[in-house]
């Protein structure tokens, strides 16, 4: 069976909890479209997320996946069309750490995912 590893990220900024990780704990198990979802909960912290992703990676082996995050006084969740490889906030992260540079020195600028999420560009 498809196994799609999907991840929320824990509370972070003094909030006792994060929308994301509620969610998909309640996707934990489900079964969509013939895939198995299978929900973790990432660090709120640039120094331990990395590994973190890369250790469920390698645990679980997913054939997809699909991060997904809070933006405060963000209205809906959206899927994201474009990652951007620089890390930068206005609060610390759980560690304390604020960062402002590209995640991955090798990596590219960014990366964008062409075509639309959904009926309208409005869907994403």
């Amino acid at each position: 069976m498809t196994r799609i590893l999907v991840t929320g990220f824990e509370s972070y900024g003094g909030r006792s909890i994060n929308p994301s990780t509620e969610l998909v704990r309640k996707a934990d198990g489900a079964s969509i479209g013939g895939a198995k979802v299978v929900a973790r909960t990432l660090p709120v912290s640039i120094a331990r997320m990395p590994d973190t992703l890369r250790k469920l990676i390698d645990e679980l082996r997913p054939d997809g996946i699909m991060l997904i995050g809070l933006w405060p006084g963000e209205t809906m969740i959206r899927l994201e069309r474009l990652a951007i490889n620089f890390a930068e906030f206005n609060i610390p992260d759980n560690d304390g750490s604020f960062r402002t540079e590209p995640v991955s020195t090798a990596g590219l600028l960014h990366y964008w995912r062409p075509g639309r999420c959904g009926g309208s560009r409005s869907d994403c």
